[in-house]
């Protein structure tokens, strides 16, 4: 095995052999076995364990025996604890989410502190058929096709090429002691009842199962790269970012051929599925059609889709006169008073530029309510801030996050849009305050 996985290393361009790597060792016969590997090979590493507290004693166990087990190979040894069930209680998921989320919260910490370094676990090809099926049961895009990735930025599987028998027999060909977990014979975990009961069963079609979902994977895999590449010869032509603000030409999109498909390529990084692509895509000239995912809410426009943030609720923010920039999740407002100069008049949308002597501070900076009423720029009577923005044909996602900025009971601006008739510059003007919205991604 130890030339079996030197070649993978390479092939891979995994840089186990070059690097130094945590290695996440549980004790079990997978992680102990990567351990002698690497010890055998004279590759640096450290063990790092994740003890979840869900088996009692034998949990604490576990612990001793990674820790005995670091002092034999004489490496550094990291451990950390979690009280999986309350996280689990407290995030409304199950105790396996529970667990993969905080023990690869605690290793990009690791690598956080030692950026040069990998992290591996022992996932293998048995583990990758297992992913797969449970993946494709319960519905799944192409990444999910091709179950568990060989490597991701620092994040390395080592052991992908062997399977759990191999793994097994090279464990006691060396005499190795390993700690059996008895919660991997509990068949109402949905992935112990997989492989308990469900490969069993189809091995007996296919005896070389793994290799077959091996080769599988490499196929998906290069089908996403293959689709990847396609889109983003295509995405320059079909999508435009401002900011937080997504949109897709839509007569450019019915011209494409498998449109759902591809406007899942698009849209999977905001979380929409294939099943709300298709619905997408029938209904396309149904303006005002919404859609939502986790995090992001897509709406039907006239020529576009337009996709935002998903965002919670906004606390309004008061900006004194000596204020000299406000944060906001779309950037920076930024404020400045300054003498009035003729011909300084900015016409962009995101500036706003006001006669200060009809400004009382402080400011408050809110999102637009139902009756707010302003005198747009230009015109003599007042208008519903809900009229204007039908007029302006805002689409109803980009309408829930329009802003205002209030000066009294008097609406100065409505940001990124229009100012009150009320608040110009005219002739008799010495100081203006501008306001100035910097788009940002980090804010």
């Amino acid at each position: 095995m130890q030339d079996e996985l030197k070649s993978f290393v390479i092939n891979e361009s995994l840089y186990c052999d070059r690097r130094s790597t945590f290695l996440a060792v549980s004790g079990g016969v997978d992680s102990v076995v990567m351990a002698h590997l690497f010890s055998k090979l004279s590759w640096k590493f450290s063990l790092v364990h994740c003890n979840f507290r869900l088996r009692g004693e034998e949990s604490e166990q576990d612990q001793i025996f990674v820790k005995s087990l670091a002092k034999k190979y004489e490496v550094p040894y990291y451990v950390t604890s979690f009280d999986t069930n309350s996280f689990a209680t407290t995030h409304k998921i199950s105790i396996q989410m529970a667990a993969r989320e905080l023990r690869y919260q605690w290793f990009a910490g690791l690598i956080k502190d030692h950026p040069e370094s990998l992290l591996a676990t022992a996932h293998h090809l048995d583990d990758q058929v297992e992913t797969m099926l449970f993946n494709q049961v319960k519905g799944t895009g192409l990444a999910g096709m091709h179950g568990i990735s060989v490597k991701r930025d620092w994040l390395v599987r080592p052991l992908l090429f062997a399977n759990r028998k191999q793994i097994e027999d090279y464990a006691r060909e060396h005499q190795l002691e390993w700690r059996e977990d008895s919660s991997n014979a509990h068949l109402n975990y949905q992935r112990n009842f997989i492989r308990r009961e469900v490969v069993p069963k189809l091995k007996e079609i296919n005896p070389s199962l793994d290799r077959a979902f091996s080769h599988n994977a490499e196929k998906f895999r290069g089908s996403e790269e293959l689709l990847a590449e396609l889109v983003a010869l295509q995405k320059a032509d079909l999508v435009q970012v401002n900011n937080q603000v997504t949109t897709v030409d839509k007569e450019k999109l019915k011209s494409i051929s498998k449109s759902p498909l591809f406007l899942l390529a698009l849209l999977e990084n905001h979380g929409f599925n294939y099943s709300q692509c298709c619905n997408i895509i029938k209904d396309l000239d149904h303006v005002g059609r919404s859609f939502q995912s986790n995090d992001h809410w897509l709406v039907v426009d006239r020529s576009h889709l337009v996709i935002t943030p998903v965002e919670g609720d906004f606390n309004p923010l008061r900006i004194e006169r000596t204020d000299t920039d406000v944060s906001l999740k779309e950037g920076t407002l930024s404020v400045q008073i300054k003498p009035w100069v003729e011909g300084m008049i900015d016409p962009s949308s995101n500036i706003a530029q006001l006669d200060l002597c009809t400004i009382t501070f402080p400011l408050e900076l809110r999102k637009w309510k139902e009756g707010d009423v302003f005198y747009p720029l230009g015109m003599r009577g007042k208008k519903k801030i809900s009229d204007y923005m039908i007029d302006c044909k805002i689409p109803l996602n980009l309408k829930k996050e329009v802003k205002v900025v209030v000066s009294g009971s008097g609406i100065l601006w409505v940001v990124g849009h229009a100012i009150d008739d009320r608040y110009k510059i005219t002739e008799g003007t010495t100081e203006i305050l501008e306001l100035k919205l910097v788009p940002g991604s980090d804010v």
